[in-house]
């Protein structure tokens, strides 16, 4: 998922609002849908937040890791909820082609794959015994729950017509409409015999040795009628990763950014430990954009790993921060960077307190 973590400043409408996780949750257990993607743990967003501040990675992935702590931290932007929304539409959609699946830290596989697992999983008989389909309306679904969930309507009349019932928070309706537009113009666009795709994993869950942590949005093997195949770009059966990304235009950073995306260099450094041992050799990451303008774009950048030669430096930067983070601990000092207390996303949350000394 994206790695920004905050933006809307608060205010009463927001106050009203539960973000976008929260209300995907609520909506999937009354469906009884799968509990997909989130967090991955110590993963970019972790690492991208201490070499960001330390005293807001003290604050926000320390002492408050459940954003549970009584702090004024940002309101998730606006953004990264519609990303989140969108994610969740897309890896609903996605997982149908899996047919029977596996549900593992909120990800799930394909059961036809079973190389890295033990005999007792690659028996058919256990196999069948813990799979499941998802149903092939299942991100419709999702949609119209969250939608209910929305409805200042519903939500207020419940209110109106009983004074012990509180008005209650709610979705932001607006990020669930710009999730639902970009989902139907990307599905509408790729539906249209340019993607044919096996999906092997969605939101799957990778650890690397050192402690890091990715989520691959999709994990695929392409087909042959999949438009770069026919291109002669890949090979029927090449595996691929799926990154699927809005963009509220087609900017510079939309279109080249990617290679120096630490979330991208971080699911490349994990694939050898664990998922090349489940799904093969990794021939690319696709980063798959839909932007939010009044007419949407689509438009894929293919990564293929031999194009991203800043690995090496994002691994010693990741290590290096882990010392940092050592350090910090060991002193109980973590430093203020004041460089990072405006961001593309705004002013920081702990901004005030931090400007009156605290």
């Amino acid at each position: 998922m994206s790695t920004a973590d905050f933006v809307l400043p608060f205010d009463y409408d927001t106050a009203l609002h539960i973000p976008a996780d929260e209300a995907i949750t609520i909506a999937s257990k009354a469906l009884g849908l799968p509990i997909l993607g989130g967090p991955s743990g110590r993963g970019w967003s972790w690492y991208s937040t201490a070499q960001r501040c330390g005293h807001l990675f003290n604050i926000e992935r320390l002492k408050n890791p459940q954003n549970t702590a009584p702090v004024e931290l940002r309101h998730p932007s606006a953004p990264l909820q519609i990303g989140t929304y969108y994610h969740a539409l897309q890896a609903l959609y996605y997982a149908v082609g899996l047919g029977d699946a596996l549900l593992h830290n909120r990800g799930l596989r394909a059961a036809s794959v079973r190389r890295g697992f033990s005999a007792w999983w690659a028996n058919p008989i256990n196999i069948k015994a813990r799979t499941f389909r998802v149903d092939p309306m299942a991100a419709d679904h999702l949609l119209d729950r969250l939608k209910l969930l929305a409805d200042q309507t519903a939500n207020d009349l419940a209110a109106s017509v009983d004074d012990s019932i509180n008005r209650q928070p709610r979705p932001n309706a607006s990020y669930i409409a710009e999730a639902e537009r970009a989902f139907d113009v990307h599905t509408g666009y790729y539906g249209d015999g340019r993607e044919e795709v096996q999906p092997l994993a969605i939101e799957w869950h990778a650890t690397h040795p050192d402690g890091y942590t990715c989520r691959y949005d999709t994990v695929g093997a392409l087909l042959e009628g999949d438009r770069l195949v026919q291109q002669s770009v890949f090979k029927p059966g090449d595996v691929v990763v799926y990154e699927r990304k809005t963009s509220a235009w087609m900017s510079q950073a939309a279109q080249f950014g990617w290679s120096l995306e630490g979330e991208i260099l971080g699911e490349l450094w994990c694939w050898d430990h664990g998922p090349r041992q489940l799904f093969g050799d990794l021939k690319a990451i696709i980063v798959d954009v839909v932007t939010k303008e009044k007419k949407p774009k689509c438009e894929r950048l293919i990564l293929q790993p031999h194009e991203l030669p800043a690995l090496p430096d994002f691994v010693r930067s990741i290590r290096y921060t882990d010392e940092e983070i050592t350090q910090w601990r060991r002193t109980g000092y973590y430093p203020k960077k004041l460089a990072a207390c405006y961001d593309r996303w705004g002013k920081c949350g702990l901004w005030d307190a931090c400007a009156r000394g605290e």
